[in-house]
C-alpha cells in the first residue's frame, strides 16, 4: 500500500501488573451479668477487604482490573443461666454472612467487552487479550448467610453428670454466576480476528432468547441435631461416657424450583431418561442415630508408684456429615 506508518501495531515489552491489597478485621466482645445467675455475651468479628487485580495475560491493561471488596461477618450471642448449683442451661446464637458484589466495586471496568483472545502469535504461545477475564464469577454476585441456635443442659445427680441439647441450622445462599453470560473468543491469528472467524467461543446463553441466561440461584437448607450424654463415675478410678446423638440435614433445594435432575429410564437405564425440573437433587435421609461410648481409667493396683499419675482412655462411636454444598 503506501507504505508503514511508522506506529508499531504489535509490541513485546516489559509490564509491570499492580496489585493492592488492604484487608482489615475489627473484633468486640462485651460481656454483662445482670444478676450472680445470668451472664450474656456478644462477640463479633468483621473482615474487610479491598483488593485490585491486574491481568497479566492482558498485559495488565486497566480495561482488565477487577476490584474486589468482600465482607465477612460473624456475630455471636450467648445466654448462661444457673438454675441451681447443679443445674447449668446454655444458649447460644450464630450468625454469618459473606457477601460481595463485583458489579458494585469493579464499576470502572466495561463487563459489556467481552474477552477476546488472539492465539498462535509468539514462539512462546502466549496470546493477547483484551477484556476482563471471563467466568461464572467474574464479575462475582455472592450473598451467603448462615443462622445457629444451639442450646445444652447439664445436671449432675450422684455420681452422674447428665446433659442434653439440641441444635438448628439454616443457610440462604443467594449467588448470580451470570460472569458466564459474557462471550469468550478466541481467534487463531489476526487475520481471522479481522474477519470475525473464531476457533473457538464460549457463553452461556438463554436458549430460548440467546440473551443473558439467569444464572440466579437461591439455595436453601436446614439441618438440626439433638443428643443426649451421661458421664459416669463408676469408681474413683473409672468414667464412663455414654451418649446418642440425632442428626438430621435437610437436602439442598432452590426456592424457585430452577433446577434439575437427570432422571433414568423405566428400566434404570439411559433408554428413556430425561432431564426434569425439580425443588430437591435428592431425598432425604432421616436416619441419622449415632451412638457414642467413652471411658477414663486409671490402673493404681497394677502400677505402683504411678498410681494417680496415669490414665488410660478410649472411646469409639458413629457420626454422620451432611453432603458438601458447593452453590
Amino acid at each position: 500500500g503506501g507504505g508503514l506508518d511508522g506506529i508499531p501495531d504489535i509490541q513485546r515489552v516489559i509490564i509491570a501488573e499492580p496489585r493492592n491489597n488492604r484487608p482489615n478485621q475489627f473484633n468486640a466482645r462485651f460481656d454483662f451479668n445482670p444478676t450472680s445467675n445470668d451472664q450474656f455475651a456478644f462477640s463479633t468479628y468483621l473482615t474487610r477487604l479491598f483488593q485490585v487485580t491486574a491481568d497479566t495475560g492482558a498485559a495488565a491493561r486497566p480495561q482488565t482490573d477487577i476490584t474486589t471488596q468482600p465482607h465477612n461477618t460473624a456475630y455471636t450471642v450467648l445466654y448462661t443461666r444457673t438454675i441451681s448449683p447443679t443445674l447449668v442451661n446454655e444458649a447460644r446464637f450464630n450468625f454469618t454472612k459473606f457477601a460481595f458484589n463485583e458489579l458494585e466495586s469493579s464499576s470502572e471496568t466495561n463487563f459489556g467487552i467481552p474477552r477476546i483472545e488472539v492465539e498462535s502469535m509468539f514462539r512462546d504461545n502466549s496470546r493477547i487479550r483484551f477484556g476482563a477475564p471471563q467466568a461464572e464469577t467474574t464479575p462475582g454476585v455472592f450473598s451467603e448467610k448462615q443462622f445457629e441456635f444451639r442450646d445444652k443442659v447439664s445436671k449432675v445427680h450422684g455420681n452422674h453428670a447428665f446433659s442434653f441439647g439440641g441444635e438448628f441450622r439454616r443457610e440462604l445462599n443467594d449467588n448470580n454466576l451470570n460472569g458466564a453470560s459474557r462471550p469468550l473468543y478466541s481467534f487463531v491469528g489476526l487475520f481471522n480476528l479481522a474477519n470475525d472467524a473464531p476457533i473457538f467461543y464460549q457463553i452461556n446463553a438463554d436458549p430460548e432468547t440467546g440473551g443473558v441466561a439467569n444464572a440466579e440461584r437461591h439455595f436453601r437448607s436446614s439441618s438440626y441435631g439433638v443428643y443426649f450424654q451421661d458421664d459416669w463415675k463408676v469408681r474413683p478410678n473409672l468414667t464412663l461416657n455414654m451418649g446418642l446423638r440425632y442428626e438430621y440435614f435437610g437436602v439442598l433445594k432452590e426456592q424457585n424450583d430452577q433446577v434439575a435432575n437427570f432422571v433414568f429410564g423405566p428400566d434404570g437405564g439411559l433408554a428413556g431418561s430425561r432431564v426434569e425440573p425439580t425443588s430437591q437433587l435428592y431425598n432425604p435421609d432421616r436416619n441419622n442415630f449415632a451412638p457414642r461410648f467413652g471411658f477414663a481409667w486409671s490402673p493404681k493396683r497394677f502400677f505402683g508408684e504411678l498410681q494417680d499419675k496415669l490414665v488410660i482412655r478410649g472411646g469409639a462411636g458413629v457420626a454422620y456429615n451432611r453432603i458438601p454444598e458447593i452453590v
